[in-house]
């Protein structure tokens, strides 16, 4: 039998510790008081797969794919996240197992 590396990927990360993701990080925003629109599943797979393609794709900063110069932004990036939420999620992402 053969296995893709997203059959592989989809084992370890389900759809029940997505949700789980999901739910501590809204719940340590909540906790932090921090001003944060809670996020969805959806927007966690986004956020990963954009840091995915970040591994493969390298530019100088981090920000650079959000960027408008035609020399570094990437479209799917900007097109798929925006650049502060993206970083509104990424600074707030939690994950409590004990």
């Amino acid at each position: 039998m053969k296995y893709s590396a997203t059959s592989i990927f989809c084992n370890f990360f389900d759809e029940h510790l997505a949700d789980h993701i999901v739910f501590q990080t809204n719940l340590y925003a909540v906790q932090n008081q921090k001003h944060f629109e809670p996020i969805h599943a959806s927007e966690l797979h986004t956020l990963l797969g954009l840091t995915v393609l970040f591994g493969y794709h390298k530019l100088p900063a981090l920000r650079d794919y959000w960027s408008s110069d035609r020399d570094l932004g990437v479209p799917i990036v900007h097109e798929s996240m925006k650049r502060d939420h993206y970083f509104g999620i990424l600074s707030t992402l939690h994950n409590a197992y004990k």
